[in-house]
């Protein structure tokens, strides 16, 4: 059975398999041409304890292009002191053909593994976004189909959730990566250390570094995402004292190749993490790398429950 906790779950063969049949997708799209119904009679849960938009619709629609049926459960109503994890798990494992969840630890979704019998799937959890990191990943190689994994792509930000599944993807498949971050705001350690053994067997040029300008030399892709992520409200002042210098600017984007393109997960804030004139200007991939968000779901499924 497989399930996708983290993007180390997966093999070099499968990451671009995955793409590849993400690109067959959007092109199928464009020419609406109807996907066989790998998932006719299927039920899928949606379990969410953080709000979504991409996220929930891109899923949602992804289930039901190949037949089957979304049920979107609140887990801020079912879960915590109502209900334990493993009880719902249990529950929902005799119910449902496979879970898409979005929680808060990442603890919580491998309870969910070890207690159900079918497909896991992480929507999102504080350590890792893997779905995030393949839209990323598409929108590179439409932009650059001949050689997307010859590219250098910089992250200027936080090393959260969004950056760390990003930096793995690119380590698994042989693209340079540098992370651009606050000296505490790195990607954690533990991470850090798996994404430098994976490149050493791609052949990725990983790093990271504390001074935007000198990172962006020579991309050809520029990401950032939100400075203070869902969860860390609190933080916020502190966070938007610490990343000043952080905003991605034109003169930013001019530090990068000609050709560059500039990402990001959205929601965003205009004057804070990106200027304006970078991610509403020519550069900014950011519309299409949220469509991307639909072909790499119907991808997704397509490995877990077609191959």
């Amino acid at each position: 059975m497989k399930h996708l906790l983290s993007i180390t779950d997966l093999t070099q063969s499968e990451i671009l398999s995955i793409l590849y049949k993400a690109e067959t997708f959007r092109k199928e799209k464009e020419q609406n041409i109807h996907h066989k119904q790998i998932l006719q009679g299927k039920n899928i849960a949606m379990f969410f304890e953080k709000p979504s938009l991409r996220t929930k619709v891109s899923f949602e629609s992804a289930v039901s292009s190949f037949g089957g049926n979304a049920i979107l459960i609140d887990g801020r109503e079912v879960a915590g002191t109502r209900e334990s994890i493993s009880d719902i798990s249990h529950v929902l494992t005799g119910m449902v053909d496979g879970i898409f969840a979005r929680v808060h630890e990442h603890s919580i979704l491998e309870e969910m593994q070890k207690n159900m019998n079918i497909p896991v799937l992480n929507a999102l959890c504080n350590d890792f976004h893997p779905f995030q990191a393949f839209a990323e990943i598409q929108t590179i190689l439409i932009e650059f189909p001949e050689n997307f994994t010859e590219k250098k792509v910089v992250f200027i930000g936080d090393g959260c959730n969004v950056s760390t599944s990003l930096a793995q993807i690119c380590a698994i498949i042989g693209i340079d990566f540098e992370m651009c971050s606050p000296d505490t705001y790195k990607i954690p350690d533990i991470f850090w250390k798996q994404i430098l053994e994976e490149s050493e067997k791609s052949g990725a040029h990983i790093t990271r570094s504390n001074t935007p300008q000198k990172a962006a030399e020579n991309a050809d892709v520029i990401v950032t995402d939100t400075w203070v992520s869902m969860g860390m409200e609190n933080e916020k002042e502190q966070r938007l004292q610490d990343f000043k210098g952080f905003t991605v600017t034109q003169e930013i984007m001019k530090k990068a190749n000609k050709d560059a393109i500039f990402l990001h997960c959205l929601p965003a804030y205009r004057g804070l993490e990106v200027d304006a004139d970078v991610i509403d200007g020519p550069q900014s991939r950011v519309f299409q790398e949220a469509h991307c968000r639909l072909h790499t779901s119907k991808a997704i499924l397509d490995f877990i429950y077609n191959s």
